[in-house]
């Protein structure tokens, strides 16, 4: 077994284990439409692929076994003043008929190597196997807030005076980019975003921003939605106050319909905002946020206990 970036001849296997991995029974669009930057056929740097040389034929057919995401990104203190290194990792998935042979102990260990040699502080993923990940060196690390809303107890809220619009991928830029950053959940620490990297992701099917503007200054906004991950949920979110915030989710679910709206939460939200917010739960949950497997001196896992890494960043 060999790791090595992919390459394009790879291209329709690496969608199919993914889909059938990660996506068996969905069909409404392809996985690589959900990770435009990460599976991007262009940017083979954040695609790892363990392939196998078949040495029964003559030819040089290579068998890929499986495959992860790998995606350099740092994790920023919200006074701008401390970065750390750390990657994230996603669409961790192997062959099928492979499972239990040690591919993804083999292609971890190059990825922890390469962390290593790259002086990256943390490796960061998103699963629900332990039994799995353990044995990799990952421990789940802070926990995110996870509040439901009722749509029956939203109705009994005022109608907003400024409705809330959606804002297309094509329309942001660094100046809209800094409006949102300014009026976000403020939190210890959190992953950093680029402007051209929230247009790219605001491209991701069933993905939609609303902004609620007055005399052109934006007021709070929510992104609602990513790909079949967050379905249902507003995963970021931002306003001078709860009732904005509050006015965005009556408008969701007047829009949706859905009886019940799911909103990403810092598990250190403050507690004005619970107050706000505790009249229209229905319930509220405490998560695990992210795995972790970081370096003996590395204080990220202490920085993420006061942190959020928001949906749109994970994968």
């Amino acid at each position: 077994m060999i790791v090595q970036n992919f390459s394009i001849p790879y291209l329709q296997d690496r969608t199919l284990l993914l889909q059938e991995a990660l996506r068996p029974n969905f069909k409404k669009y392809s996985i690589t439409e959900e990770y435009p930057i990460v599976l991007d056929p262009n940017k083979n740097q954040y695609s790892l692929c363990v392939i196998e040389k078949d040495t029964k034929l003559s030819s040089s057919k290579s068998t890929l076994l499986g495959h992860a995401n790998i995606w350099p990104r740092q994790l920023i203190h919200s006074k701008g003043n401390k970065r750390h290194n750390v990657i994230l990792i996603g669409n961790v998935a192997t062959k099928k008929k492979y499972r239990g042979t040690g591919v993804m102990k083999f292609l971890f260990s190059h990825i922890w190597s390469y962390a290593v040699t790259h002086k990256i502080e943390a490796l960061l993923l998103w699963s629900d196997l332990p039994q799995i990940y353990n044995k990799l060196g990952f421990t789940p690390c802070a926990k995110e807030l996870h509040l439901y809303f009722s749509k029956e107890k939203l109705d009994l809220l005022p109608s907003a005076t400024h409705e809330f619009q959606a804002v297309t991928s094509e329309s942001i830029n660094s100046t809209i980019w800094h409006e949102l950053l300014n009026i976000r959940y403020k939190t210890e620490a959190t992953i950093g975003r680029t402007a051209n990297e929230l247009q790219t992701l605001l491209k991701i099917p069933d993905t939609v921003l609303l902004v609620k503007k007055r005399n052109n200054r934006i007021l709070s906004y929510c992104i609602v939605g990513k790909g079949n991950d967050f379905a249902g949920f507003v995963h970021e979110w931002g306003g001078f106050k709860p009732s904005c915030v509050l006015e965005a989710l009556k408008q969701i679910a007047t829009i949706t319909a859905w009886p019940i709206i799911g909103l990403l939460a810092p598990a250190t939200l403050e507690n004005h905002w619970l107050d706000a917010f505790s009249p229209h739960l229905e319930r509220r949950e405490f998560h695990d946020m992210v795995w972790v497997r970081a370096q003996e001196t590395s204080t990220v896992p202490k920085t993420l206990q006061n942190g959020i890494i928001w949906g749109l960043d994970s994968i």
